[in-house]
């Protein structure tokens, strides 16, 4: 589920990963924008989309998949 929510978090804020620099630092754009989060940073932000978690065993439409 945590997998799911960062990537809905990372589409829906429009954040590209860009590589992983060290241990648990990323390095992520916004538009032209960059910075470094942390894990613990990227798990702080998906708890705003807790509301997701009863999805999990939903079946999700094709269209979201991809």
């Amino acid at each position: 589920m945590a997998e799911i929510q960062t990537l809905c978090m990372c589409q829906w804020a429009n954040v590209l990963v860009r590589c992983r620099l060290y241990g648990s630092v990323y390095l992520v754009q916004h538009d032209k924008q960059q910075a470094t989060l942390t894990l613990r940073q990227f798990v702080c932000a998906i708890t705003a989309l807790d509301f997701l978690k009863p999805f999990l065993h939903t079946p999700l439409p094709t269209h979201l998949c991809h």
